[in-house]
């Protein structure tokens, strides 16, 4: 069984909490990350991103993140009881 990775991310000017996958054989400039149930982190809130989209998965450049770390295990626990149960 594959183990999920949750990363905090920084795309631009938005922090971002998610499951990510990196795509294998995708080609350089294409997008090669998977975001599984992304959330962006506003004032220490979770929202859906991006906003206006019902999509489970998102799939961005790893070139325009600037930054990935770990999550607070705050932050962790309220992405894990927001995304439970959703496929």
């Amino acid at each position: 069984m594959e183990e999920i990775v949750v990363r905090l991310l920084k795309l631009q000017d938005q922090w971002l909490l998610s499951e990510v996958e990196e795509v294998e054989e995708a080609q350089f400039g294409d997008p090669d990350c998977i975001l599984r149930h992304p959330r962006e982190v506003v004032d220490g809130e979770l929202r859906p991103w991006p906003p206006y989209s019902d999509d489970p998965e998102i799939v961005i450049r790893s070139s325009d993140v600037t930054v990935i770390a770990g999550a607070s295990k705050a932050l962790l626990a309220r992405y894990y009881d927001e995304t439970e149960g959703t496929e």
